[in-house]
């Protein structure tokens, strides 16, 4: 309810879901492959890991 009165356009449901397909047609989530070189960047799949293993895989591999 809190987010709903600071956000008020999320009330208009039809808007909110047009406004979220638009956003992934338009953007990508996901990076491909090999496309950032940094060496301070790490690439997780967390879809079957809890937030806890991928905080744990985080601070491995920055030494936090």
């Amino acid at each position: 309810p809190n987010r709903l009165n600071h956000k008020p356009m999320k009330k208009d449901i039809e808007w909110s879901e047009n406004d979220l397909k638009n956003a992934m047609n338009k953007y990508r989530m996901t990076s491909n492959e090999d496309e950032i070189k940094e060496e301070n960047y790490i690439k997780i799949d967390n879809t079957n890991i809890s937030a806890e293993e991928t905080a744990k895989i985080i601070k491995d591999k920055f030494d936090l």
